[in-house]
C-alpha cells in the first residue's frame, strides 16, 4: 500500500525522509501532482489554512500530509534544488528548508510519450524536500513535505503507484503537458486510474477528458493504465478562476461521490 510505495522511494536512506516516515503513526495522505514543473501552488491551495480561507460548498474530506510531484525536466537543472525560494512576493513565501536525494528510479522515457527521450541532468532522480510556507492573506506559517521525482508521469503511475497499490487522497490535473517536460500526452488517461488509487479529491483545470496521441501511447505501453473511468463520479465543491492558478481554465475541487 502507500507505505510500501514510500519505503520503496526511500530505499536504504536514513535521512530526513526516513525520519518523516518513522514519525508517522498512520499512513500519510498523499497528493500527486503529475506534470508539476515549477508550480508549487498545491502546497498552499490544498492546505487546511486555505480550506478555511476559501470555504467549499461542503467540508474538504481531508488534506495532504505529503505532496508528490512528478515531471521529467529534460533539459534543465531545477533551481529550487539549490535552496532558492519556490515562490516569493508580498503575500506568500514558499522556501526550501531541507533537500535530501533519494535513490534513483529507473523508469522509461519512451519517445512516443516525450519529445526529449535523452537523459537530462535530473532524469530519474528523486528528492525529498521540507518546505516553509508563509502566507499573509491566510495568516499562517507551516512546514510542508514534498517528494519530487523527475520521471515521466505514466511510467511512474504504472511502475510505482499501481505497482505498490498506493492510495492517494488528492490527484491534480493542472496544466498537464503544459510544463517543461515536452510530452505528447494531455493526461486523458489519468481519470481512469483514480478508482484504483482510491482518490478522494481530483483537482482539475477542466481539461482532464482531453485525449491525445500520447495518451493512447501511454495505455499501450503501460496496460495497467487502461482502466475504466470512475463510474462513481465526482462533484464540484470549490472553484478558482484560471488566473488564480493555471491560466488554462477554471480550477475545480472535485470530491468523489
Amino acid at each position: 500500500m502507500s507505505f510500501e510505495l514510500l519505503n520503496a522511494l526511500n530505499g536504504k536512506n536514513k535521512g530526513a525522509f526516513a525520519d518523516f516516515l518513522a514519525r508517522r503513526k498512520t499512513v500519510p495522505n498523499i497528493c500527486w501532482y503529475p506534470s508539476a514543473g515549477e508550480d508549487f501552488r498545491d502546497l498552499l491551495y490544498l492546505s487546511p489554512a486555505y480550506g478555511n480561507f476559501h470555504k467549499a460548498s461542503e467540508a474538504d474530506p481531508t488534506f495532504p500530509d505529503l505532496y508528490l510531484h512528478t515531471d521529467y525536466f529534460p533539459n534543465k537543472w531545477p533551481p529550487f534544488l539549490d535552496g532558492k525560494a519556490l515562490h516569493f512576493d508580498s503575500r506568500t513565501m514558499i522556501r526550501v528548508d531541507v533537500v535530501e536525494e533519494l535513490p534513483n528510479l529507473n523508469l522509461p522515457l519512451d519517445a512516443d510519450l516525450v519529445d526529449f527521450p535523452e537523459a537530462g541532468p535530473v532524469t530519474g532522480r528523486v528528492f525529498f524536500l521540507t518546505v516553509d510556507v508563509h502566507s499573509v492573506p491566510l495568516k499562517t506559517s507551516y512546514k510542508a513535505h514534498l517528494v519530487y521525482a523527475f520521471v515521466e508521469n505514466a511510467a511512474f503511475c504504472s511502475g510505482m503507484l499501481l505497482r505498490y497499490r498506493a492510495r492517494l487522497s488528492h490527484v491534480l490535473h493542472i496544466r498537464y503537458g503544459g510544463s517543461f517536460g515536452g510530452g505528447t500526452a494531455t493526461g486523458g488517461w489519468l481519470r481512469g486510474v483514480l478508482p484504483q488509487l482510491s482518490c478522494q479529491m481530483f483537482i482539475s483545470d477542466g481539461r482532464h477528458d482531453d485525449w491525445s496521441s500520447g495518451d493512447t501511447f501511454a495505455v499501450q505501453h503501460f496496460p495497467s493504465l487502461d482502466l475504466q473511468a470512475d463510474q462513481v463520479g465526482f462533484r464540484s465543491i470549490r472553484t478558482l478562476p484560471a488566473s488564480g492558478w493555471s491560466n488554462y481554465g477554471t480550477v475545480e475541487w472535485l470530491r468523489r461521490e
